[in-house]
């Protein structure tokens, strides 16, 4: 448990929990889009010793060389460009789930030392060894993320890494590197590379911040039309309806009539339980009530296709 426990800002307090963590959708269907604190906020909580441990290391190794070319105030600027540049990519990517930890600042340093080795590769010693060493470090950072089950919970609404926030960091460790990176001689080619990342950062930054604040379902860029909502996820029992084991159902957010039969159904029938559950613990696909003869018990199961209006189906038992 204490390998994949949630620690710092956002789990100070019971009334912190949720607060400071990054997620655009509660687990009740609130809309979260607005908060936008949670941005810069969700870098000061980590799941488990692994994910805050070697995003400490990766902070010490890569940060001390770039901080002492570049300066404080630089190394402070680059690095939450990278925490925001990887909010901004989870809003586009990952937005279903719920996110924290550093890690978007910390490829936000990857994506500075690639871009100084860039700017400066005729003039750099050594430049290929070092970007041999910033793979390893890179590989060695994904393989604690898999094997240490950062990327893993079984709690509700409990967040974790995402390699969307990396990549987003990175994209804007590289745009900050070329713009205010260090290069040890300027040349008009440099100047232009600076003025390309500049208009394509912001116009970056733009999209994926429209993106985020204007759909209240969040979904990924790349199902753009295909109208994927947004769900609410429980976890019910009856045991003639449902089977002899706690079952994964949802309903859309907008389905409001789906929602009130699961909050309702413990109050007017017997022999119904549910409890708040994470999307990320229930098994994939999706089944209808109908198909339940050829399901598992365990199988997860479209709550808007539960007969439950007629006191005569075999889910309603008074």
């Amino acid at each position: 448990a204490f390998a994949t426990q949630k620690a710092g800002l956002d789990a100070l307090t019971a009334a912190s929990a949720g607060t400071f963590d990054l997620r655009l959708v509660d687990l009740d269907c609130t809309s979260l889009r607005f908060q936008i604190w949670r941005w810069w906020s969700y870098q000061w909580t980590h799941v488990g010793i692994n994910h805050i441990g070697l995003n400490c290391v990766l902070s010490l190794i890569l940060g001390i060389p770039l901080e002492a070319s570049a300066g404080v105030f630089k190394m402070f600027t680059m690095f939450n460009c990278g925490v925001i540049g990887g909010a901004l990519c989870y809003g586009i990517w990952d937005a279903t789930n719920s996110v924290v930890g550093m890690s978007g600042g910390c490829y936000a340093l990857f994506g500075i030392h690639f871009a100084e080795i860039a700017m400066n590769w005729r003039r750099m010693k050594f430049a290929k060894v070092k970007i041999i060493m910033l793979v390893i470090l890179i590989a060695v950072d994904n393989i604690n993320h898999h094997a240490g089950k950062v990327q893993e919970t079984k709690t509700p609404g409990q967040p974790t890494a995402s390699n969307a926030a990396h990549f987003g960091g990175f994209v804007a460790g590289l745009v900050a590197g070329c713009l205010v990176g260090n290069n040890a001689k300027l040349e008009r080619s440099d100047y232009v590379i600076r003025i390309v990342a500049a208009i394509f950062g912001i116009c970056l930054t733009v999209f994926c911040a429209f993106w985020m604040l204007w759909h209240e379902d969040p979904y990924p860029f790349f199902e753009w039309g295909a109208n994927i909502p947004t769900y609410w996820y429980q976890q019910v029992y009856n045991k003639r309806c449902m089977g002899p084991a706690y079952r994964c159902v949802r309903c859309m957010c907008s389905d409001m009539v789906c929602r009130s039969r699961i909050e309702t159904a413990p109050v007017v029938a017997e022999g119904w339980y549910i409890m708040n559950v994470d999307q990320n613990v229930c098994p994939f696909p999706w089944y209808n009530y109908a198909d339940k003869p050829f399901i598992g018990p365990s199988f997860s199961m479209e709550f808007n296709t539960v007969p439950f209006d007629d006191s005569s189906t075999a889910c309603y038992i008074r």
